[in-house]
């Protein structure tokens, strides 16, 4: 049993309003959803990681980002970068084990995506590489 009825009472009143007629739902505004996450600067210091380390020199050469350096890359945003974010973020598959924060980045025809750890198990962050079309070029844990 219900306890709220009014709730279903609100929600039959509108769904029978004349169309046309204005309702609560015809005046909401509906805050706008971010779909570029913010930066972080534990993924920016895994960027800066990736893009200087000698240790991480092998990859940036698999990955064909040797060259690139911090200075050059940029923070994907939704005023400009929204369908790249939406398109990176539903094709990452991974795992559910613990939550994740991401950041997306983008320099020379490559994009960046640092994933961090929320939760409490301590496990690599991983730091992701992709081409411009959006294909996975290799996977760091940083």
């Amino acid at each position: 049993m219900l306890n709220y009825p009014w709730i279903i009472l609100s929600l039959v009143g509108l769904a029978s309003a004349e169309p046309g007629t204005p309702t609560a739902f015809t005046h909401m505004k509906l805050a706008s959803v971010e779909v570029c996450p913010p930066d972080q600067p534990r993924a920016r210091r895994m960027l800066e990681r990736y893009l200087t380390a000698p240790a991480a020199t092998g990859l940036r050469q698999e990955h064909g980002t040797e060259g690139i350096s911090p200075s050059d890359v940029h923070l994907l945003v939704d005023s400009s970068d929204s369908a790249a974010c939406r398109t990176l973020i539903s094709g990452i598959g991974l795992p559910n084990d613990t939550p994740r924060a991401m950041t997306i980045y983008s320099a020379r025809g490559r994009y960046f995506v640092a994933a961090i750890n929320q939760g409490t198990v301590v496990t690599q962050n991983p730091f992701m590489v992709f081409d411009a079309n959006f294909s996975l070029l290799g996977v760091a844990g940083m």
